[in-house]
């Protein structure tokens, strides 16, 4: 039987990727690219040695067994062991449910063989090549459907902010938070999240406290308990337009936005 290089490693970076990159979604660990297109990179490297060395195929086959915590690892480190074991388990889930595919591809009428705990096949084109062109075309009208959705309800929430910070004057994306409804004396409380930005306000904050000044105090809720934090209060501009503020630094991070305005900065700012 001839086995092609090309399709074993097409078949197997792809499939593996796309498998791991599942069980990440699944196990909701962060993923990196790189780590899983590696971990990728390992099985397919064992896939092309697979039919070079004359083992029993319960041998093969437990080999295989062994990989996936492995590739696991790889993908996902650093990772707690139990959900380590977690991610694994479920990656060898999606790999089983797979080979169920397999099998139901052979009986739909496509010429694969089954030798040494190895599935080989004959096709014009690899299976890995219409799985990834699959995922493709599903990450693509994801990322369509997540823009649209972007426009629709994100984008009007957006606001140019300006401030003097340090000394400084510095220009900000801000995002007008509606789930953000925290006031200090009557002043609505935003918070600084782009690092450059909150390390000035936070750099302001501890200079009014050794000058003596007043700075403001507070405690809110979050999904995670309840917080604190310590604010100046400022002037700033949202669009062009004054108001005063208490700034807080906050250590939140989007690529959107760099100020987490209150909510009804938002609506003041749209009549």
């Amino acid at each position: 039987m001839d086995v092609y290089i090309e399709y074993v490693v097409i078949d197997n970076l792809v499939i593996n990727g796309l498998l791991l990159w599942a069980a990440g979604l699944t196990a909701k660990v962060k993923l990196n690219a790189w780590k899983v297109l590696s971990s990728a990179g390992v099985g397919t490297v064992f896939a092309c040695l697979m039919p070079l060395v004359s083992l029993p195929s319960l041998v093969l086959a437990l080999i295989k067994l062994a990989l996936a915590p492995l590739l696991a690892f790889l993908a996902f480190w650093p990772l707690k062991a139990r959900k380590l074991m977690w991610s694994t388990f479920i990656f060898a889930a999606y790999t089983f449910v797979l080979g169920g595919a397999i099998v139901a591809l052979i009986y739909l009428g496509l010429d694969m063989t089954v030798e040494k705990a190895a599935v080989y096949y004959n096709a014009k084109v690899p299976v890995g090549a219409f799985l990834g062109g699959i995922a493709a075309s599903g990450f693509l009208l994801k990322s369509l459907v997540d823009y649209i959705n972007f426009q629709r309800k994100i984008r009007p929430l957006l606001k140019k902010v300006r401030l003097e910070a340090g000394g400084k004057e510095v220009f900000l994306g801000g995002f007008a938070d509606s789930g953000n409804s925290l006031t200090v004396n009557g002043l609505p409380v935003c918070f600084v999240s782009g690092k450059a930005a909150a390390k000035l306000v936070r750099e302001e904050i501890a200079g009014a406290v050794l000058g003596g000044e007043k700075i403001c105090k507070g405690d809110y809720m979050t999904v995670a308990g309840v917080s604190s934090f310590k604010g100046i209060e400022k002037d700033i501009e949202i669009d062009g337009k004054p108001v005063r503020v208490i700034l807080a630094p906050s250590k939140v991070r989007s690529k959107n936005y760099d100020i987490i305005l209150n909510g009804i900065l938002g609506e003041n700012n749209e009549d």
